[in-house]
């Protein structure tokens, strides 16, 4: 994958998520407004920009490098300002959560308890050799399911 088809796609890719999210009618606000100030320079590193291009299998040169870490800087930065953003339009607290629940769960305190004996495991189970627990294979279910 080149840089340019990098650069591309993560653009296409922000535009989508933009535009699925205002796909009701014209956004009452410009992605330009959300570009008041500049990416900080220690948001993305040149380690993290070369990890990158690793991942996505992308050679970048040396002389390529500052200009590929500037945009990936501002796509970082463009990120971190857009879920702010949202974030402050779509203030919709969860309406349930089992954390905050009158019946949540009892917990109880980890303690040390008697360990269960081979004989005691192995006691409900439905085939044991020499005192293991004794399955049937899974691989004879995949074949005839392949089948």
């Amino acid at each position: 994958m080149s840089c340019s088809m990098f650069r591309r796609y993560f653009t296409s890719q922000i535009s989508k998520r933009c535009s699925s999210l205002f796909s009701a009618g014209r956004p009452s606000w410009s992605v330009s407004d959300l570009f008041v100030g500049r990416a900080s320079t220690g948001s993305v590193s040149i380690e993290d920009l070369r990890r990158v291009a690793q991942l996505a299998r992308i050679d970048i040169s040396l002389t390529e490098e500052p200009r590929y870490l500037e945009d990936l800087q501002r796509m970082v930065f463009f990120m971190e300002r857009l879920s702010e953003y949202v974030s402050k339009l779509v203030s919709v607290e969860a309406m349930y959560s089992p954390v905050q629940s009158s019946l949540s769960l009892r917990l109880f305190p980890d303690e040390p308890a008697k360990d269960a004996t081979r004989d005691e495991a192995l006691a409900n189970s439905h085939r044991t050799i020499e005192g293991f627990f004794v399955a049937d294979k899974m691989l004879r279910v995949q074949q005839e399911a392949d089948e």
